[in-house]
This record gives C-alpha cells, structure tokens and sequence, in this order.
C-alpha cells in the first residue's frame, strides 16, 4: 500500500514571504496543525507547526518560524516507510511531494483506518510509550502551556479537587485561545567610541530607538475555563483497533485510558497506536 491512497488532499499551503498572522488565522479555520511551505513556484521550502509558532513567540516571519528543507515523502512511498518515519523521527506531519510540488500530507491520523483493520489482537496497553502528565483544573494556561512543552505531548487529562478526570485540555484549546498582541519598545544605543570622559565625544549620543514587537499571549484563565469537559475515555485493555474506531469517529488524535473504576490510568495517542502497524520484533 503507498502513501497516494491514504494522504490528504488537496493540502493547505502557505506561501513566503508571510507572516505569523497569516498562518495563525489559517490553522484556526482550516483546523490544521500543520501547514507547508512553498516559494512562488509551489516548491516545498519548509513547514510551520503549532510548536514552532509557540517556541518561537517573538519571531513574525515564517521564514524564521519554519522548519527549513524538512522531511518529505512522495505518493510511491509505502505506508510501512512512512509508519517508521514517525515512529523514528515523532513527527506529526510529512508533506507529500511529487517532482518538487507539495501534492498532499500524512499524519498519523491518516493511518488509524488502518490500525482499525490489522490490530485487533493488539492492546493497547502495550502501545502507550508516552508518560501521562495531568493537569489540575485550575493551572493557569501559561503554565499549562509550559507543561505541555515539557512533556512534548498534544494533550492532558485535567483532574478535579478529588483527582478525577474532568476534562482534557488539548494544543489546539491552548492555540485558538492565543492572541498577538503589538507594543513599542525603546531601545538606547550609545553612538560615541571614545570612553575617555574629558573629551566630547566622550558624552555619548544616545539614540532611542523605537520599534514594534509583535508577541503571542495566553489569557490569564485556568485550565477549567477552556478545556474539554465531555471528555471521551477507553477502557485501558481495549484492543488497538477499537481505539483507532473510535478516534477516527470522534476526530482526535488521543483518549484518556481509565480502569473498571474509571480512575485515570494513562493516555495513548494515534502516534502511539500506528506502532500497531509494524511488524513484530
């Protein structure tokens, strides 16, 4: 099977030059997380994710927010190669190209209908590689934010005052709930060369430099505030293939895992569950 049978087309692109606005407001309303890269003859020349915009927040240009020459696959690749390019590399996103020209994109998610179909013998359990990091409910979103980088995961469980799941709170809750803000900053730059206090030019010019940095803001609120509260759980033993049903259903990239309690007991992603498709060791 090769990646042309499975990849998303046609695929959202952004051209250089441009700006973190412009790729801001695109993501939103596209509902991607992802978004290629290409010069003025539709060649791929990079890629800007959600995590590049929130490690870089005070760069605006999308040339200095993308990630340079990234990797690639064509539609003749198998869906094996693309498999172990994200289990290898923990990417989320591999544009597709043909001759130079972005014809698509493949994420994991792309691979769960096939997760549906060849592992129904495999747990779950044995799939989860990613520690579970919950959130309480009222962490403020910045230091969620921070949280979420550490633990490089997409989303959290948040518990409540007892320790239950509450909700989950996602990468994509955290990015439709940034804003850009402008401010003017004033810099002093001293002209003269000469130190020595007696002489005039020993009285250095100060220059005041104004110029205006756009930077991303998270609101002030808690987690409970924006966070998903319906949240959608599995049983920690359900088959792989069961797992991949229900997030293809549901559109998300990951389930909270609970016991017969309902007592959280870890996370899996679709990242996680496409480990399924390789062959046994």
């Amino acid at each position: 099977m090769r990646v042309r049978q499975i990849m998303t087309t046609p695929v959202v692109t952004i051209k250089l030059p441009g700006n973190r606005t412009t790729v801001l407001k695109m993501m939103i309303e596209k509902h991607t997380s992802g978004v290629p890269v290409v010069d003025s003859s539709e060649r791929l020349v990079g890629i800007v994710t959600r995590d590049d915009i929130f490690n870089n927040t005070r760069e605006e240009q999308i040339s200095m927010l993308m990630t340079s020459d990234p990797l690639s696959v064509t539609p003749n690749t198998t869906i094996l190669s693309a498999t172990k390019l994200f289990i290898e590399t923990g990417y989320n996103h591999l544009p597709v190209v043909d001759r130079g020209t972005v014809v698509g994109i493949i994420t994991p998610t792309n691979l769960l209908p096939l997760v549906q179909q060849q592992c129904q013998d495999i747990s779950v359990e044995d799939l989860v590689t990613h520690p579970c990091a919950p959130l309480y409910q009222h962490t403020p979103l910045g230091v969620a934010l921070r949280i979420l980088r550490l633990s490089q995961a997409r989303a959290l469980p948040v518990l409540d005052d007892k320790g239950l799941l509450t909700g989950i709170l996602t990468d994509r809750d955290l990015f439709n709930n940034t804003r850009i803000s402008d401010r003017v900053s004033v810099s002093n730059v001293g002209l003269g060369e000469d130190d020595d206090p007696w002489t005039w030019e020993g009285l250095r010019d100060i220059m005041r430099i104004y110029h205006t940095e756009s930077r991303l803001h998270i609101t002030t609120e808690s987690v409970e505030h924006i966070m998903i509260r319906d949240v959608v759980t599995a049983f920690y033993r359900t088959p792989a293939a069961d797992i991949a049903e229900i997030m293809c259903e549901q559109d998300i990239g990951q389930l909270p895992l609970v016991d017969s309690r309902r007592q959280l007991m870890g996370m899996i992603y679709s990242h996680d569950l496409i480990r399924g498709l390789l062959p046994a060791e």
